[in-house]
């Protein structure tokens, strides 16, 4: 059973653990819209918590390709994407500036064993530099910005969204 994903259903989720569920759901919807816009068959995208080892709490989220080949130049800014659309989430939500938030999202931990680290392998094969996708990436999202956060929301609410529901959000 998937637990509740409200605040007031669920009293562990709430303040830090609310705003990394919220943080994560977009982070996909990002890696989504993306991709989508790419052509890049999306199979499935999830979020899910847990409890961590030792009593820690952790978000987990993933966005599928299935085993789709995906050439370097679109793996960047697919990959991008989720980064991309946590930046532009703080930005309008905390008011701070794109550099800064980029600059906290790529500080995170967990960015930096997974979506940086699979960046810095994409860019040695890519004809794009990391500026040019960022740029691109954070057009796109801007402009599609109500995709992104209507797929948040399923994902908050729903937890896992097949490729053919995230094709009905957007």
């Amino acid at each position: 059973m998937l637990p509740s994903t409200t605040s007031a259903d669920n009293p562990a989720l709430t303040g830090r653990r609310l705003d990394e569920w919220v943080t994560t759901s977009v982070h996909e919807a990002g890696h989504v819209v993306v991709g989508v816009h790419l052509g890049i068959p999306i199979v499935e995208a999830w979020i899910r918590y847990r409890s961590g080892w030792f009593g820690g709490w952790q978000v987990l989220g993933r966005t599928s390709t299935g085993n789709a080949l995906v050439n370097d130049n679109d793996s960047v800014p697919f990959t991008i994407g989720g980064l991309e659309a946590e930046a532009i989430h703080l930005v309008r939500r905390d008011g701070v500036s794109l550099a800064r938030a980029r600059r906290q999202v790529a500080g995170k931990r967990v960015h930096q064993c997974g979506d940086l680290a699979d960046l810095d392998l994409y860019l040695t094969e890519a004809d794009v530099t990391h500026a040019q996708a960022e740029a691109w990436t954070n057009d796109l999202l801007c402009a599609a910005w109500g995709s992104v956060e209507n797929i948040a929301a399923a994902l908050r609410e729903h937890h896992r969204l097949s490729g053919r529901d995230l094709a009905r959000l957007l």
